[in-house]
């Protein structure tokens, strides 16, 4: 008898609903070289180095043909920009302890890496589930398309 009263002060309806998401982005900058002359151009470069101002750095990876007189850039210098985005919730309801849930994720991410050798990488890498857990049944498709391209922009010569 008092096994049949607590069932009836059971809640008949629940219900629980979980949002989460977020966007980052980033650079990374990898600068190696050699300055062999103190020259205008070069202390000019220096300065925008040490103040945070990456612009003039950018050029010189995009084009090293740009780079001062007094700067030998090494082709391992690289500029790395990305990217990712989270978004998922999930969801469940219980009336009369019968429970059923929902949850749902999808994520991407991607990085594209300039060489001052001129290669180029592109990185991207994607996710999705989604899991339905109810009424004895549970099914939880998912899918997954990790990739890595790797693209090197031909270079001549001097004199070719």
């Amino acid at each position: 008898m008092l096994a049949r009263t607590a069932e009836g002060k059971d809640p008949k309806l629940q219900a629980r609903f979980a949002w989460s998401g977020g966007v980052r982005s980033g650079s990374q900058y990898e600068l190696a070289g050699t300055v062999t002359d103190a020259g205008a151009d070069c202390q000019a470069l220096w300065r925008a180095l040490v103040t945070g101002r990456l612009e003039p750095f950018q050029r010189v990876l995009a084009d090293p043909a740009r780079a001062p007189a007094g700067l030998r850039l090494d082709p391992a210098s690289s500029l790395a920009r990305s990217a990712g985005r989270h978004h998922g919730f999930s969801l469940e309801v219980v009336v009369l302890r019968m429970a059923v849930s929902i949850r749902s994720i999808v994520e991407g991410k991607a990085s594209i890496t300039l060489s001052a050798g001129g290669d180029v990488a592109v990185t991207a890498q994607g996710s999705a589930s989604r899991e339905v857990d109810g009424f004895d049944e549970g099914r939880a498709p998912a899918s997954s398309a990790p990739g890595t391209w790797l693209c090197t922009t031909p270079t001549s010569a001097s004199g070719a």
